[in-house]
Protein backbone atom coordinates (compact mmCIF):
# COMPACT_ATOMS: atom_id res chain seq x y z
CA UNK A 1 0.00 0.00 0.00
CA UNK A 2 2.58 2.42 1.06
CA UNK A 3 4.62 1.66 -2.45
CA UNK A 4 1.65 2.43 -4.35
CA UNK A 5 1.39 5.91 -2.82
CA UNK A 6 4.69 6.28 -3.38
CA UNK A 7 4.57 5.76 -6.80
CA UNK A 8 1.32 8.00 -7.29
CA UNK A 9 3.09 10.41 -5.73
CA UNK A 10 6.39 10.33 -7.57
CA UNK A 11 4.41 10.04 -10.67
CA UNK A 12 2.35 13.43 -10.04
CA UNK A 13 5.49 15.15 -8.83
CA UNK A 14 7.58 14.71 -12.32
CA UNK A 15 3.93 15.45 -14.15
CA UNK A 16 4.26 18.48 -12.36
CA UNK A 17 7.89 19.64 -12.86
CA UNK A 18 7.83 18.41 -16.47
CA UNK A 19 10.52 15.54 -15.54
CA UNK A 20 12.65 18.28 -14.39
CA UNK A 21 14.30 15.85 -11.43
CA UNK A 22 15.96 19.32 -9.40
CA UNK A 23 12.43 21.52 -9.68
CA UNK A 24 10.58 18.12 -7.91
CA UNK A 25 12.99 17.66 -5.26
CA UNK A 26 12.84 21.16 -4.03
CA UNK A 27 8.68 20.66 -4.30
CA UNK A 28 8.71 17.60 -2.22
CA UNK A 29 11.69 18.98 -0.03
CA UNK A 30 14.13 16.43 -1.04
CA UNK A 31 17.53 16.28 -2.11
CA UNK A 32 18.39 15.40 -5.86
CA UNK A 33 20.13 12.11 -5.12
CA UNK A 34 17.31 11.29 -2.64
CA UNK A 35 14.32 11.68 -5.22
CA UNK A 36 16.50 9.67 -7.54
CA UNK A 37 16.96 7.14 -5.55
CA UNK A 38 13.29 7.09 -5.22
CA UNK A 39 12.46 7.38 -8.58
CA UNK A 40 15.04 4.01 -9.55
CA UNK A 41 13.38 2.10 -6.67
CA UNK A 42 10.26 2.07 -8.75
CA UNK A 43 11.84 2.20 -12.41
CA UNK A 44 10.05 5.83 -13.11
CA UNK A 45 11.92 7.42 -15.62
CA UNK A 46 11.53 11.17 -15.44
CA UNK A 47 12.15 11.76 -19.22
CA UNK A 48 8.48 10.12 -20.23
CA UNK A 49 7.04 13.63 -18.39
CA UNK A 50 9.19 15.74 -20.30
CA UNK A 51 7.23 17.91 -22.92
CA UNK A 52 9.28 16.95 -25.94
CA UNK A 53 8.36 12.81 -24.79
CA UNK A 54 4.99 13.81 -24.62
CA UNK A 55 4.44 15.82 -27.93
CA UNK A 56 1.97 17.61 -28.79
CA UNK A 57 -0.14 16.72 -25.40
CA UNK A 58 0.34 19.82 -23.30
CA UNK A 59 0.53 18.94 -19.30
CA UNK A 60 -1.84 20.36 -17.14
CA UNK A 61 1.16 22.92 -16.11
CA UNK A 62 1.56 24.06 -19.26
CA UNK A 63 -1.65 25.10 -20.19
CA UNK A 64 -1.24 27.86 -17.16
CA UNK A 65 1.26 28.97 -18.54
CA UNK A 66 1.29 27.92 -21.86
CA UNK A 67 4.87 28.48 -22.18
CA UNK A 68 7.97 26.13 -21.90
CA UNK A 69 11.30 27.98 -21.22
CA UNK A 70 14.52 25.84 -22.18
CA UNK A 71 16.08 26.52 -18.55
CA UNK A 72 13.01 24.30 -17.11
CA UNK A 73 13.70 21.34 -19.23
CA UNK A 74 15.50 18.00 -17.92
CA UNK A 75 19.08 19.22 -18.48
CA UNK A 76 19.88 16.13 -21.27
CA UNK A 77 17.15 17.75 -23.29
CA UNK A 78 18.31 21.20 -22.80
CA UNK A 79 21.54 20.16 -24.17
CA UNK A 80 19.93 18.09 -27.17
CA UNK A 81 18.18 21.00 -28.28
CA UNK A 82 21.08 23.75 -27.35
CA UNK A 83 23.28 21.65 -29.82
CA UNK A 84 20.76 21.41 -32.87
Amino acid sequence: MADHFEIKYLRNLMKESLGNVASAAQRAGKSRTALWNLLKKHAINPLHFSQPYLGSQKSETLEKTDTLKIKDLHPNLKNRIMNK
